[in-house]
C-alpha cells in the first residue's frame, strides 16, 4: 500500500555484487544517507532491475561500482535521473594513470561514459586517471575515498565486535595468509573438477612451499589461510596436504579475520591496505608475488618473509598507527570520513523526490518467463556446485544465504545514530532503508556535519 505524498523522498539504488566484500560498507553509506533525508535500496543487480522496471517515475540515483552493457545502462538512465560510479576494485594498487586507463574497459563498458553523472575516486592516482578519461567533463569526477576505508581505519572493531570475539575464542592467536590467486583463466586446468588456481603455477607452488615450511617451524605462530572469494576451499585442503597448525577458513568476510589476527601475510593483495590501516603487522611474501615491482605492496608492508625462515618472523617496531605519507597518493586518508564525502556528492545532485515502490508492483515485474528461466538456471547451477560437478562459483557464492535482516545489524547497531533507520524487505535480495516514523512524521537525525565545508 502506498504512503501519502509526504513519504516521497530522493532515493538511491545501491547495487551489491559480492556480499562479503561490499555489503557492509554499502549499509554504512545507506545509513548515513538516511540521516540526510534519503531513502535507500540495497540489493543484487537482478532485484534492483526488477524494482526499476516497476517504477513509474524517472527519478533517483543508480549507484554501482561500474557500468553495465550499453543497452542496459541506457535503460537504467531512462529509469533514474543519475548514474554514479564508485569503483571498488580497480583503484589503489595502480601505480600511474596509464594503468588505470588500461584497466578501464573491465569496469566501464564502451559507450557508457556519457551516462555517468559522477565518478567517485578512492585516491589521487585514480582521480588523475579519471580526469584524463573525463577531460571534456571534469566536473563529473570527485575525490571522495571509500566508505570501506572508514571501516578499516575507525569502525571495524565496533562493527565486527561479536565476530572478532568468536574468531579469537575459537582460533586463538594467528597470522592470516590472504590468498589472491583467484580463478584461473585456463579452462583446461582442473584438479578433480576443482578449478581455481593452476597446480603448475610457479607462484602457487612457491606459496605452498612457504606455508608447509612455516607449519613445521615451532617459532612461527599458527597461520590461517583465507582463500580468495573466487577460490574453492576444497582445492586448498587437497593441495596443501598434511599440516599440523595451519588452518583454512572462509566464514564471514575477511575484515573480522584481519582485525582478530596478530598480522597478515600477503603477496600483493589489497587486504594489506586494510590491515595496515587497522594497525596490524603486514608481511609481504614477495618471492611468490605476481608483480615483484609493486611499489604499493612495498609501501604497505612492514617486512619481507620467505620460505626459508628458520627463526620467527621479524618483530615490527614503532607505532602501528602511523601511515606512510606516500600511501596517501593511492588512498584518500583524512580525518573527514569518506562516507560523508560520498553523501555530499549525492546531496549535491539534488535528485527529485519519489514515492516508494510497492512490493506487489515489484513482484509483478519479476514474474516473467525469462526471469523464471534464469531462476531455474541458478538453481541448477547451485545443485551442480554442491555436487562438485562445476568449478564456477554460483550466484549464492556472492550472496551466501541471500541478503537477510541479520546482515545489516552489525553496522546499524554499531552507532546509536543509526537507531532511527528502518529496514524492510522489498523482494529477494532487495531491502529498503528509510526513516522510522512517529506520529509527527519521519525521525530524522542529521549527521551534524556541514556537507559543504570541503
Amino acid at each position: 500500500m502506498r504512503r501519502s505524498r509526504s513519504s516521497a523522498r530522493p532515493t538511491v539504488y545501491i547495487c551489491v555484487e559480492i556480499k562479503n566484500r561490499e555489503l557492509d560498507s554499502q549499509v554504512l553509506l545507506a545509513a548515513n544517507l538516511v540521516q540526510n533525508g534519503f531513502r535507500c535500496v540495497i540489493g543484487s543487480h537482478a532485484s534492483i532491475f526488477a524494482l526499476l522496471a516497476a517504477k513509474k517515475e524517472r527519478a533517483g540515483v543508480f549507484f554501482d561500482k561500474g557500468t553495465l552493457p550499453s543497452a542496459r545502462t541506457k535503460w537504467i538512465s531512462s529509469k533514474c535521473e543519475y548514474i554514479v560510479v564508485m569503483d571498488q576494485e580497480l583503484g589503489p594498487p595502480l601505480e600511474n594513470p596509464l594503468e588505470h586507463l588500461v584497466g578501464w574497459p573491465s569496469r566501464i563498458y564502451p559507450g557508457t561514459e556519457e551516462f555517468i553523472d559522477k565518478y567517485l575516486c578512492v585516491g589521487p592516482k585514480t582521480y588523475q586517471a579519471a580526469l584524463i578519461r573525463f577531460s571534456d567533463t571534469p566536473e563529473k569526477v570527485s575525490l571522495t575515498g571509500w566508505p570501506r576505508v572508514d571501516i578499516w581505519r575507525k569502525l571495524g572493531f565496533s562493527i565486527y565486535k561479536e565476530e572478532i570475539q568468536l574468531i579469537k575464542k575459537k582460533h586463538g592467536s594467528y597470522l592470516l595468509f590472504v590468498s589472491d590467486f583467484g580463478l584461473n583463466e585456463d579452462e583446461n586446468v582442473y584438479i578433480e573438477g576443482l578449478k581455481c588456481v593452476s597446480p603448475t603455477d610457479l607462484n602457487f607452488q612457491k606459496t605452498l612451499k612457504s606455508i608447509r615450511k612455516w607449519d613445521l617451524n615451532p617459532e612461527i605462530p599458527k597461520i590461517v589461510i583465507r582463500p580468495h572469494i573466487t577460490e574453492d576451499k576444497r582445492l586448498w585442503e587437497k593441495v596443501l596436504g598434511e599440516v599440523s597448525k595451519t588452518e583454512i577458513h572462509k566464514e564471514f568476510n575477511v575484515t573480522p579475520w584481519v582485525l582478530a589476527s596478530e598480522g597478515i601475510i600477503h603477496r600483493g593483495s589489497t587486504v594489506a591496505l586494510e590491515a595496515k590501516l587497522a594497525g596490524k603487522d603486514v608481511f609481504f611474501l614477495k618471492e611468490s608475488s605476481k608483480n615483484e615491482k609493486n611499489l604499493f605492496s612495498d609501501l604497505l608492508s612492514d617486512a619481507l618473509v620467505h620460505s626459508d625462515f628458520e627463526s620467527p618472523f621479524p618483530k615490527i617496531e614503532g607505532s602501528k598507527t602511523s601511515i606512510p605519507s606516500a600511501l596517501r597518493d593511492y588512498v584518500l586518508i583524512e580525518e573527514f570520513d569518506a562516507v560523508s564525502r560520498v553523501v555530499a556528492e549525492l546531496v549535491s545532485l539534488r535528485p527529485m523526490h519519489e514515492l516508494p515502490t510497492s512490493k506487489l508492483q515489484i513482484l509483478f515485474s519479476q514474474v516473467r518467463i525469462k526471469n523464471l528461466i534464469r531462476l531455474a538456471g541458478l538453481i541448477k547451477h547451485e545443485v551442480n556446485w554442491k555436487l562438485g560437478t562445476t568449478d564456477q562459483p554460483p550466484y549464492s557464492h556472492c550472496f551466501p544465504g541471500g541478503i537477510k535482516r541479520k546482515d545489516f545489524k552489525k553496522v546499524l547497531n554499531s552507532n546509536e545514530t543509526y537507531l532511527n533507520v528502518k529496514v524492510r524487505v522489498l523482494t529477494f535480495n532487495c531491502w529498503e532503508f528509510d526513516h522510522r516514523w512517529s506520529s509527527k512524521g519521519p525521525i530524522i537525525r542529521r549527521t551534524g556535519r556541514n556537507l559543504n565545508e570541503f
